[in-house]
């Protein structure tokens, strides 16, 4: 079966301990920069991981190992005026454009899960798969090998068959997708056979996500938790908390969301809550965890949940699901190699065929072999 392979060394083989090294100079340290910040079941299948942008963390719906313990928070009178709300959220802003200006490059691994807990049912581990990504801004290559991969099967209306299984394996075992600043591919491993496809740049949110990553890129995770830029300080309340941080409530029709900020370096994002008007456990719950590697900081453990229902009793068995993304190794701003964002750094079996996604030829897309090392046309 064919597998895919980054070549960097002749003995790295993925998920292999080679494969998962940054590049290194002669005292076997990462080469830092020399600049001034050193693709009937498939289609179903697809559809369930198109939700898991809006899956969201917190291993039991109430509290998470990465929930901060947060200090005392003020009272609502403590809250700040609009004009000091807006001078703040500026400063949060551009801390966090600062700090994303300064993340040039950076190479990782960890580990993605999805799960699905449903009352009376046991808890169902949709997805596991390890990580590798490259990234040098705005390219990046994401990695996944897949050691679970589940595909949700629906039911026929009125069908009563004892032997239907819901959840049944995957043969998509690895896949690999590159974006070089300008198109993306996505190449994919399963039982005994390889494909791609090619998108316009602009599609990597969805792909990512039908992968079963719903990030645009493998670093800026924080992105998917609030979009502080849509934010108007008028409809904000920001309250302070003791020893620095504060807590914003941003009220909606029906329900709010709570934001939790520390103060470690100005975007110290650390939950992101949206919880029904009149109910205490969010039905939507965004939980973050942050490192520093140099001068820069990093999301090293995103965990999101989504409930179906959540209710103010310990007692309550709420319907979730849960995606958690974990970096047991992340290197900031290290010389990455161009050659990881072109298809030759991936062993891909000769006469695979690749979908052109942005071309359409007789009313579908345009077919293309990989030989030699290029892409050409299907001429027949």
């Amino acid at each position: 079966m064919p597998r895919a392979d980054i070549r960097h060394t002749p003995d790295e083989s993925p998920g292999s301990d080679a494969a998962r090294r940054p590049r290194t100079d002669a005292t076997g340290m990462p080469r830092r920069r020399q600049s001034g910040h050193s693709a009937a079941r498939r289609i179903l299948f697809r559809g369930l991981f198109c939700c898991l942008g809006w899956m969201v963390a917190a291993a039991a719906l109430g509290q998470s190992s990465v929930d901060p313990a947060l200090p005392p928070t003020r009272t609502e009178a403590d809250a700040i005026g609009p004009q000091e709300v807006a001078e703040l959220l500026e400063r949060v802003r551009r801390s966090r454009d600062e700090n994303a200006r300064r993340l040039q490059s950076a190479y990782g691994s960890g580990r993605l899960t999805y799960r699905i807990d449903e009352v009376g049912e046991p808890t169902v581990t949709a997805l596991d798969s390890d990580i590798q990504f490259f990234y040098d801004r705005p390219k990046f290559r994401v990695h996944l090998a897949h050691n679970v991969r589940l595909q949700e099967n629906v039911r026929p209306a009125g069908e009563l068959d004892e032997d239907f299984r819901r959840w049944t394996p995957s043969d998509l075992t690895e896949q690999v997708i590159v974006y070089d600043g300008d198109k993306l591919v996505s190449v994919e491993f399963r039982a005994g056979q390889c494909t791609g496809e090619i998108y316009f740049g602009f599609a990597r949110l969805a792909v990512l996500r039908a992968a079963g990553f719903p990030f645009e890129d493998p670093v800026t995770l924080w992105s998917q938790a609030i979009n502080l830029d849509s934010s108007d300080p008028r409809e904000l309340r920001v309250i302070p908390l003791d020893g620095g941080g504060f807590v914003g409530i941003l009220q909606k029709s029906t329900y709010f969301i709570k934001l939790t900020f520390l103060d470690k370096f100005g975007y110290d994002l650390r939950r992101v809550s949206s919880i029904r008007n009149g109910e205490a456990r969010p039905f939507r719950d965004y939980l973050l965890q942050w490192e520093q590697r140099g001068d820069v900081f990093f999301v090293q453990r995103f965990v999101n949940t989504v409930s179906s229902a959540a209710r103010d009793t310990a007692s309550s068995a709420a319907s979730s699901r849960q995606l958690s993304v974990e970096y047991t190794q992340f290197e900031a701003n290290v010389q990455v190699s161009p050659d990881v964002f072109s298809l030759s750094s991936v062993v891909i079996p000769p006469g695979t065929e690749f979908l052109d996604k942005r071309s359409n030829v007789e009313g579908g897309p345009k077919r293309l072999l990989y030989q030699d090392g290029e892409l050409v046309p299907v001429t027949h």
